[in-house]
């Protein structure tokens, strides 16, 4: 009876099986199918829904891929299901989405829009060992009318170390004032005991917090409190106008609140959340 290897699924010679035919069978189930483990490349189309990658023994199937290619998502979260086995893959996330892959009993790592990731499986769940570049989370356009919304900060699974939100304008009606931004590290509690940042004319940094002129050097900001100590959260006061501004600052933290303090905001401009 054919017997196989548990990782990659190759054909094991088994005694007194396959007699003057063994070099057939090495070719198409060993050799082939072990080149396409190291450097072969599928295209995955997740543009319908999610998937689980085909498994075959002997033969050609999806889950011993290299490289995964995602080449659509459809513009919603998508999931990959990969075997309970050790194997490492290269995650190429060309979808409009994120995409997070994992065993069927494991809660998985995500891999954002625009980034490859490298994805080792210890046979019962997933981690993340290396991302190249920045990833879009989401992009978030105000609800007309509304005062105030809120952007998720993380991921399923593994965290990432570095969180940038990119202000693309944010319309408003019967506004006045710049509206303010909320970091919370506990879901959407927010405490107003916190860090304050307002428009000035000096740039700084504190604490892994880092607020750069994205593309305007003229964009600056100044610290005026500093609470971060006692774990609260952050508070900012950051012109949403300008599409060129930019908060950048290390993780911990879970999710923003962006309000006007008169006025609602109108439905146009948009919010983006990148992680890396």
């Amino acid at each position: 009876m054919a017997d196989y290897s548990t990782r990659l699924r190759l054909a094991l010679q088994v005694t007194n099986e396959n007699p003057n035919t063994w070099g057939v069978v090495l070719n198409t189930g060993v050799f082939e199918l072990l080149e396409y483990s190291v450097a072969g490349e599928l295209e995955l189309s997740l543009a319908s829904g999610n998937a689980t990658l085909t498994t075959a023994n002997g033969a050609v199937d999806e889950a011993r891929a290299a490289v995964i290619k995602v080449t659509a998502t459809g513009g919603v979260a998508r999931t990959v299901t990969i075997p309970s086995v050790e194997k490492v893959y290269r995650i190429n996330n060309a979808g409009t989405s994120v995409v997070l892959v994992k065993t069927s009993g494991g809660t998985g790592v995500s891999v954002l829009q625009g980034t490859t990731a490298d994805i080792y499986c210890d046979g019962a769940e997933c981690w993340r060992t290396g991302v190249c570049g920045w990833g879009k989370l989401s992009s978030t356009t105000p609800a007309n009318a509304s005062t105030q919304f809120d952007l998720a900060l993380t991921v399923t699974g593994q965290a990432f170390s570095e969180c940038l939100i990119r202000f693309i304008g944010a319309g408003r009606s019967g506004a006045s004032g710049q509206p303010t931004l909320k970091l919370s590290h506990d879901g959407t509690t927010f405490s107003s005991n916190s860090i304050t940042i307002n428009s000035g004319n000096t740039s700084t940094g504190y604490g892994g917090l880092w607020i750069p002129g994205y593309r305007n050097p003229s964009f600056a900001v100044s610290v005026t409190a500093d609470n971060l100590s006692s774990d609260n959260g952050l508070e900012a006061s950051i012109a949403l106008a300008d599409y060129r501004a930019a908060l950048r600052f290390s993780t911990g933290i879970s999710h923003a609140r962006i309000a006007t303090p008169s006025g609602t905001f109108n439905g146009t401009g948009s919010v983006e959340v990148w992680l890396k």
